[in-house]
């Protein structure tokens, strides 16, 4: 019975360390995840990627 309730306990501990803070998770009109495109208005500039390219010693690849 200990065994299984300190699993349990930790389990939660994990879980909630998973969550943003404040404890609200996105919204049902926002997505938790949204995937950027190179034609969306979000999607960096290319000074930005050169920078990203720095950061990581020139190793960025890019994809066509």
């Amino acid at each position: 019975m200990m065994r299984f309730a300190r699993r349990t306990v930790l389990h939660s501990l994990g879980v909630a360390a998973l969550r943003p803070a404040g404890g609200g998770g996105a919204s049902a009109a926002e997505p938790a995840m949204r995937r950027v495109r190179p034609d969306d208005p979000d999607w960096p500039p290319p000074a930005r990627w050169e920078e990203l390219n720095r950061a990581v010693g020139g190793r960025l690849i890019k994809v066509s």
